[in-house]
């Protein structure tokens, strides 16, 4: 063939290089070239002489580079002149019959039979490499179709194809024989993509003889990168041979030759020292005509794919890459990734064969669970039958060859085999077991070497894989399967115990990392080994699971050893020692509670280290999680001492944990509450019985003043009493009801112990305390009794434990405090900032506010009740059809004209809805050529609204609610922090077309039955009402939300007591719009409104005002008739001094 590299013919540069380099040689050639302007001419010039061998082989040079004229000249002229010249010229060399045994090219033919006779090397060369180009050069164009067969077919002959057995049965040594009749063969295969592959496997004997050979020639000594290495080796050009073959052969061919071993075996022997080039080449060829040939079958793959060549390929991880680079750039070791990874991971395409997760071949696929008995109790002694597990030593696998394969590689030593061996787990999890049960050679024990360091980062990538889908069988997938895929085999109990007694904090860290995330597997296998009906044998895999892992894990001691021992700076490792703490107590409790571990000195200093965070810039997070992780360990630890004051700390943990949550705004306060909350219902020293428990009420005093809340006096006080309380609480009690019996009541409410304890220890704070500090506990004093007198707590008791404590100060300044406290001039204002600041409290805090609004108004003067309006009017113009040609697209947005014109489409008018839907076009596809930030969003929330007005807007208006939610959604997408932009965005991608009949109903399954896709679940539902509100304009609207049920699903909600108030008065007002739009009697015909009223007015939750308003006005627009007819003649109206719904 002409000049190649590899595998191709050299470019044109290097044809003209060549050229040159020999013109002095072959001057003679040169100008019997240029000489060649007819076909008569190229036809005299190849005639067959058999005097002169030397004029033959000048001949065929010229021939030769007549072909490189037509493939790589410059000159387009030059080169279709000499194409018409070699079309004249093939056809005129056609058999004058029509045999297809004829002899094409007789001459060409003839002058190699000579030189094959005459054995002639220089004959012998030149012949099939002139024919090979001749081949490669017509194999494009399209008119030398014809001609290129009849040549193939003269080749393929039995008399010619030991012409070419000539040159491949030459000696080894005579590459310059065996390339050219290799590339021959090469173009034969290939041309006209591939017609006449078939004809060429029927003569296998000799044209795939000797091949194997080739393919283990040695490959050339030279310099990477020289002009030797990159020269094509007989090696090369077989290799290139037999990929044409896999490109071109049928389903049957390619499995027959995959079946040859000895082929299979010398293209990957020696595959690692070929040039890059070759490397990807066969690679790629192998992907796409093996492995991504759907007709061919698995098990023809698998005798390409074998144990040995997938190692072979593996060795490709470690090639020295010479800047070979496939085309989309990938080198020769992500070539050979992505070549295993498809061999190895891909069901469809690959070798790997379908599996069931965890559950071995052998075991039976029955998932009927209807003559199972429900398991009621277990015994605890079955579970330490493990070792009765037939699979605890060999897990037979559907995948051999893989599972041989993983084996032999090395994880923990190169990134690329971590990633294979990873990616082959996740997608056959059958092999974590056996490869770890096979895998005995490597140890764990800790020795901080990269080695250790990469076999502990890939053991942790196993445990963080997915859990594979549980198939419910009868019978659950063997433990012994389970417990490698979540605590692997390396990891012992004696292994895990020496890395936490080690000194260098890395490894302890590393440990740490593994456990934990080991427990939070085994928490998800737990979940996931449930089935749809509890039994004996599944509950009895579930126990011996976690039994396994505890005997795997280390004990607690050496744990709380490291814990101890770690240096309060390295905030990473204290916070993976303190979640692996926890977590002990959490999943393995039989384990944390045999070793004694008292945190209330690590809780102090995490407390005091967290505090100087808050203060200053450093890094919190990892504190916060800490401190948190102590939390949850303290709130399990039957060893915590609450009251006790470590040596050389100022305050007891209980004490600094509520000093915490008094000041830290915001971190970790539901999880200090909880506990708070815990600790305090066990001793009792806050009454827990009014809806706000009065531990709340004292936190939300500290955080009113933040000189309360930093006043290192109070909290001195406040430590004392709490001391006091819990060596003598029987006292308190007492003190309790001898005060009861001194002042009896007879509708006596709930009190805090705690302010007695304060009544006790008040006359030596007002001996011991300095000025200063004694006015800021006054103050203090005087808001905390003024909260709990709002909660509930008695205001008999509070008033004569404050009138004592103003008697015990005398004429001191401070004394005005307490005298001005309990007034009741700031119960709403203190409220309101309780239910701001403590949202977990917002509830309960409305409550009282509902209650409070009356009474604290004075002699009956009630606010102003301020009702809903009635819907807005369609004006009869529209400025935003103008105002929009006079703003750019940001503009439109944020000024909501392109909002108002979206309402426009559910205009009356006609002529105002097409208008609008003009105007809309107009702007959705200059939002599509924008580089507005989110102008693709906005481009298609604007399409999806135009395509569901497409057809009705003709006839009838859209309802409503589709413009309001399109109008608000527009708002949405230009702020990505917005509580519903995730659920806007799912709901674009949905469909092209809105369902205007079940939009209601859809935005209430997703927002009031879904968990929220952020925290704020009440601002979602207040958008989502809002949204209703607005959309409620027509009659046709009330009917639309009658059929979506939308009143029935709203009242049910605002009935829970978790309901925000804002979200009530929202459901408030959506009822009140309805009585604008004959919504009235569907009201109370079809939702029972009025009914509903008198339950809210009895909860005393909503305002009450608000509702006699709502029920006096469905009666007064209710249909009479209708009600009359529905009520059999009873009739509904408002009677009494409450206005209490009776019949007339």
């Amino acid at each position: 063939m002409g000049k190649r590299t590899v595998f191709e013919d050299a470019d044109e540069n290097q044809v003209l290089a060549r050229k040159k380099a020999k013109s002095s040689k072959h001057s003679k050639v040169d100008n019997e070239t240029r000489s060649i302007s007819s076909w008569e001419e190229l036809r005299r010039l190849l005639i067959f002489q058999q005097d002169d061998a030397s004029i033959l082989r000048q001949n065929i040079n010229a021939f030769k580079n007549f072909l490189d004229a037509i493939a790589y000249g410059k000159d387009e002229t030059d080169r279709l002149q000499k194409q018409s010249i070699l079309l004249a010229f093939l056809k005129s060399e056609l058999p004058k019959d029509e045999d297809k045994s004829a002899v094409y090219l007789s001459n060409i033919i003839q002058t190699w039979r000579f030189a094959v006779n005459s054995n002639i090397d220089s004959l012998l060369s030149a012949l099939p490499a002139v024919l090979a180009l001749l081949l490669k050069t017509i194999s494009s164009l399209i008119d030398f179709r014809d001609y290129g067969i009849q040549l193939c077919r003269t080749l393929l002959q039995n008399d010619q194809v030991m012409l070419l057995d000539r040159g491949l049965t030459a000696n080894q040594a005579k590459e310059f024989l065996i390339s050219p009749c290799l590339r021959l063969l090469t173009e034969i295969v290939s041309f006209d993509g591939g017609s006449m592959a078939r004809r060429l496997y029927q003569q296998r004997e000799y044209t795939f003889k000797r091949l194997d050979t080739f393919l283990n020639s040695p490959k050339r000594s030279a310099q990477p990168n020289s002009e030797a290495a990159r020269k094509p080796t007989v090696r090369s050009n077989a290799l290139r041979y037999l990929l044409a073959n896999f490109r071109y052969q049928d389903q049957a061919v390619k499995t027959d030759i995959l079946s040859q071993f000895r082929l299979i075996r010398a293209i990957f022997k020696d595959l690692k020292q070929d040039n890059p080039e070759v490397i990807l080449h066969l690679i790629d060829s192998i992907k796409k005509s093996i492995l991504l040939d759907k007709s061919l079958p698995t098990s023809a793959k698998k005798l390409l794919f074998t144990e040995w060549t997938l190692a072979r390929t593996c060795e490709l991880y470690e090639h020295q890459e010479d800047g070979g680079l496939a085309q989309d750039g990938e080198s020769v070791r992500e070539s050979a990734h992505a070549l295993l990874l498809l061999a190895c991971t891909d069901k469809e395409n690959g070798i790997l064969i379908a599996q069931h997760g965890w559950y071995p071949p052998c075991t039976e696929f029955d998932t009927d669970f209807s003559d199972i008995r429900p398991s009621n109790h277990l015994s605890i002694a079955l579970i330490d039958d493990l070792q009765d597990d037939e699979y605890k030593d060999k897990v037979p696998v559907y995948n051999t060859t893989v599972a041989n394969f993983l084996q032999g590689l090395r994880p923990y030593a190169s990134i690329k085999q971590k990633a294979l061996t990873i990616a082959i787990f996740d997608a056959a999890p059958e092999l974590v077991a056996d490869y770890f049960l096979k895998k005995k050679t490597f140890s764990f024990e800790p020795k901080l070497s990269a080695t250790w360091i990469g076999y502990s980062a890939f053991l942790f990538s196993v445990i963080q894989l997915p859990l594979p889908v549980i198939e419910f069988r009868k019978s659950p997938p063997p433990v012994s399967i389970v417990i490698e895929s979540i605590i692997p085999r390396p990891l012992t109990r004696k292994a895990l115990t020496r890395c936490f007694t080690q000194n260098d904090t890395l490894i302890t860290f590393f440990a740490a990392r593994l456990l934990i995330i080991g427990f939070q597997k085994l928490q998800a296998s737990l979940s996931a080994l449930e089935p749809p009906v509890p039994t004996v044998d599944w509950e009895h895999a579930r126990l011996k699971l976690a039994a396994e892992f505890s005997r795997r894990c280390p004990d607690l001691k050496p744990v709380i050893l490291a814990f101890r021992s770690c240096s309060k700076e390295n905030d990473m490792l204290r916070e993976a020692l303190t979640q692996l703490l926890k977590m002990y107590y959490d999943h393995v409790p039989q384990l944390a509670l045999d070793q004694k571990f008292d945190c209330s000195l690590a809780l102090l200093n995490a407390l005091n280290h967290t505090s100087a965070s808050l203060e200053g810039s450093g890094g919190i997070d990892m504190r916060l999680l800490e401190l948190d992780n102590l939390f949850e360990i303290a709130y399990r630890s039957s060893e915590m001492r609450w009251w006790q004051k470590p040596e050389g700390m100022p305050l007891s943990p209980f004490t600094s944990i509520l000093q915490l949550q008094s000041t830290a705004k915001g971190a970790s306060r539901q999880n200090i509450r909880r506990l708070l909350h815990s600790i305090n219902e066990d001793h009792g020293i806050f009454q827990g019985q009014t809806s706000i428990p009065g531990i709340d009420a004292t936190i939300f005093s500290l955080q009113l003043n933040e000189r309360w809340s930093t006043c290192i006096a109070l909290y001195d006080y406040l430590e004392n009493c709490l001391s006091r309380f819990i060596r003598k609480s029987i006292k308190y009690f007492c003190d309790f009801s001898d005060f009861s019996k001194i002042n009896p009541s007879p509708d006596q409410g709930p009190v805090s112990l705690f302010i007695f304890v304060m009544l006790e220890q008040w006359p030596f704070l007002i001996e011991s305390a300095q000025h200063s500090e004694l006015e800021t506990i006054t103050s203090w004093i005087s808001h905390l009794f003024e909260i709990l007198e709002l909660i509930g707590e008695d205001k008999n008791v509070l008033g004569r434990i404050r009138d004592q404590m103003m008697e015990q100060l005398g004429e001191r300044s401070c004394r005005s405090s307490l005298q001005q406290s309990m007034t009741g001039t700031h119960n709403v204002e203190l409220l309101k900032m309780m239910e701001d600041q403590m949202p977990s409290l917002a509830r309960e805090a409305g409550d009282i506010i509902s209650k409070q609004r009356k009474q604290i108004q004075g002699d009956g003067e009630l606010e102003p009740l301020v009702l809903p309006a009635a819907p807005p009017e369609e004006p009869e113009d529209h400025p935003e059809f103008a105002q929009y040609t006079r703003e750019d697209l940001t503009e439109r947005i944020e000024n909501g004209t392109v909002g108002k014109i979206i309402l426009c489409l559910c205009s009356e008018r006609e002529d105002i809805r097409k208008q609008a839907s003009s105007i809309l076009q107009l702007i959705a596809a200059q939002f599509k050529e924008s580089d507005y930030k989110e102008s693709q969003q906005i481009y298609m929330l604007l399409c999806e609204i135009l395509e569901t007005a497409r057809i009705q807007i003709a006839k009838n208006p859209l309802p409503y609610v589709v413009g309001s939610l399109g109008q608000k959604s527009l708002l949405v997408l230009i702020d990505p922090l917005h509580v519903m932009y995730t659920k806007i965005n799912q709901f674009l991608n949905r469909s092209p077309q809105w369902d205007t009949d079940k939009l209601p109903s859809y935005w209430i399954d997703k927002v009031f039955l879904h968990e929220p896709t952020d925290t704020a679940h009440y601002e979602e539902v207040e958008w989502t009402i809002d949204a209703f509100i607005n959309g409620l304009r027509t009659s046709d609207d009330m009917d639309l939300y009658r059929r979506c049920n939308v009143f029935e699903r709203l009242m049910s909600f605002s009935s829970s007591r978790l309901v925000s108030r804002h979200c009530e008065d929202k459901v408030m007002e959506l009822l009140y719009r309805c009585t604008f739009v004959d919504g009235s009697t569907t009201l109370v015909t079809r939702c029972a409104i009025l009914g509903w009223i008198e339950a809210c007015k009895a909860d005393s939750r909503m305002n009450p005002r608000f509702l006699e308003a709502l029920a006096l006005r469905v009666i007064a627009t209710a249909d009479k008739g209708r009600l009359h007819e529905w009520t059999n003649g009873v009739g509904i109206s408002l009677h009494g001094e409450n206005n209490q719904l009776v019949s007339s």
